[in-house]
């Protein structure tokens, strides 16, 4: 984004919120004055704010809310993960295995992904062969 707005592709950045403009301030205010140095405005729809019109004290202080609750959800992500893994439940989703219908937390094995983990696992243990040279094996077959 930052390159197209060098070469003058846009005049506004509209985003929902500033979280998902930068992850933590120093990067929203540098974003942001790069940008302002350009011409280009950006707009933050759920705080009601324009970097044109808004004090960087205000963006300071919303972007170090933003990033706060961003290190908040994270922690949150990782105990949920962290209990569900302590209950011996798998997630919703992982490859080699199908959810079994009626049982969130339990999952049955799909013999088709499953042939392909206990390749990656030969190629990585018995052969020796590290992840960029498997990753190639798939990418000239394509898979």
């Amino acid at each position: 984004m930052m390159a197209d707005a060098e070469h003058g592709m846009f005049d506004m950045v509209v985003v929902k919120d500033i979280s998902r403009f930068a992850r933590n301030t120093v990067d929203l205010l540098q974003n942001v004055r790069k940008l302002k140095a350009l011409g280009i405005e950006n707009q933050f729809l759920t705080a009601n704010m324009t970097s044109m019109g808004n004090s960087e004290f205000v963006l300071t202080i919303f972007g170090a809310l933003a990033q706060e609750e961003s290190a908040n959800t994270s922690k949150r992500v990782k105990f949920g993960k962290k209990m569900n893994a302590k209950k011996d439940r798998a997630p919703n989703i992982v490859y080699g295995y199908d959810k079994t219908i009626g049982d969130y937390f339990n999952l049955a094995i799909n013999e088709e992904e499953a042939a392909v983990i206990r390749q990656i696992y030969q190629w990585y243990i018995q052969d020796g062969y590290g992840e960029a040279k498997i990753s190639n094996f798939f990418n000239e077959r394509g898979a």
